[in-house]
């Protein structure tokens, strides 16, 4: 592995702090950036999209030219106090896109930002209203700043942090699954108990880094009838599932799952800037603006620059090329075919997902421990020239970039397969 000086520096943001993969240089095919080269020159397929965010690979041209000609045209300047070119065409795109959704924007520079802004506009009108409480899901994640990590349960997060907000649990979608009568008269019975204190309930579609679980349909719709009923707001975290990932453009939406508070993140710039956009209805902005004590919401300096605005809206008119869109229907439908046939390997427990968003949850008995489970997978990875980024919940993601041909789906489930054999 190549190293740099700096690397003793450099605290790696992982389960243990540990680097598990080579240095990269990055190479690109066709365009689509799906394949990473070693400074050594082995040629890695990418089965992640980096971290989920390279939505149409490694420096997608269309998108590289737009950060540059932004660059040009206006540099870093902020968002703050004043609007620039480049956020017209973004706002008017993802309006169009969260249709039926009235919305006013927020944006952030990252998912965990972003999630944390959601929290702060809902305890805005919450405070208008004498609420304070947040309900999630049990094995949820929402981020790693101290507003999120208080709706998450995992002692892996959660070390150290203290709880900025008062929040209450509700079951689990494995727990749904298994029995939805109970879990649905428990939390009928919280909302009847808590109702009235409910600022808001914010839920994954997907609970991604909790193991590419989906929440039911039928447990969101009754989150969002219970939520109409008591008046408190629905927040939709889809840092991870928006933006075409699975299938739709947000996840919740179609899934009966009618959001107040939409968040998206990772793939919207296409990874080249950090940039997230809270949506909010217009209603709840217009509610919070109009009280003078609570319309003032701090904002970041670099949220919505233009980069990151002419990167995302690059991203989008790429998405909605009629191209693109046959290509990702034609590869989803080939993916959910390819995915499900892992489910015959021995060391296979399930495959869940949708679209370009899959989980491959390997048996628990050969699992491990989480950083032993990280490193293990990692390295068959390399070793059958592909990047993985297994979860220490003992899933293996499979994310690949909107972009990918059906032949390199085809490819990565080859490769997956011999990891997953190696491991059995």
């Amino acid at each position: 592995m190549t190293t740099f000086a700096s690397h003793e520096r450099v605290w790696a943001p992982s389960v243990d702090g540990g680097r598990y993969e080579p240095d990269l240089h990055v190479t690109l095919r066709d365009g689509r950036g799906v394949w990473a080269t070693t400074a050594e020159g082995q040629h890695l397929l990418d089965a992640n999209s980096g971290l989920w965010h390279l939505s149409l690979g490694y420096a997608p041209p269309d998108v590289t030219d737009a950060a540059a000609n932004a660059l040009r045209r206006l540099g870093g300047t902020s968002l703050l106090r004043r609007l620039h070119t480049d956020v017209g065409p973004l706002v008017e795109l993802l309006t169009r896109l969260l249709a039926p959704m009235d919305p006013v924007f927020f944006f952030a520079t990252s998912g965990s930002e972003a999630v944390d802004a959601a929290l702060r506009i809902a305890a805005a009108d919450a405070h208008l209203r004498g609420r304070t409480t947040i309900a999630y899901l049990a094995g949820a994640y929402h981020g790693a700043s101290l507003g999120p990590l208080a709706l998450n349960d995992s002692p892996r997060y959660r070390s150290g942090a203290p709880s900025a907000l008062p929040t209450v649990q509700l079951p689990s979608p494995a727990e749904w699954s298994s029995n939805p009568a109970s879990c649905a008269t428990r939390v009928e019975h919280t909302f009847a108990q808590r109702g009235a204190d409910l600022a808001a309930v914010i839920v994954e579609p997907i609970q991604c880094v909790g193991g590419m679980v989906d929440v039911p349909g039928g447990y969101l719709r009754l989150l969002a009838a219970l939520a109409k009923a008591h008046d408190c707001l629905l927040i939709a975290d889809e840092v991870s599932t928006g933006v075409f990932r699975a299938d739709q453009f947000v996840a919740s939406t179609a899934a009966g799952f009618p959001a107040d508070v939409v968040v998206l993140a990772k793939g919207l710039t296409g990874g080249l800037s950090p940039m997230a956009v809270v949506a909010v209805e217009r209603h709840v902005a217009d509610r919070i603006r109009s009280s003078v004590p609570m319309h003032r919401l701090p904002g970041s300096t670099q949220a919505g620059d233009p980069v990151g605005c002419a990167c995302a809206v690059a991203v989008l008119r790429r998405c909605l090329t009629p191209e693109l869109m046959q290509q990702r229907a034609q590869v989803a439908v080939a993916l959910c075919r390819q995915v499900t046939a892992l489910s015959q390997n021995p060391a296979v427990d399930r495959v869940s997902g949708s679209g370009h968003l899959w989980g491959i949850r390997v048996r628990p008995d050969l699992v491990g421990s989480g950083p032993s489970f990280i490193r293990r997978v990692t390295a068959f990875g390399l070793d059958a020239e592909m990047l993985l980024h297994p979860l220490s919940v003992g899933v293996i993601p499979l994310v690949p970039a909107l972009t990918v041909t059906e032949p390199e789906t085809s490819e990565m489930i080859s490769r997956l397969e011999a990891v997953l054999n190696r491991l059995g």
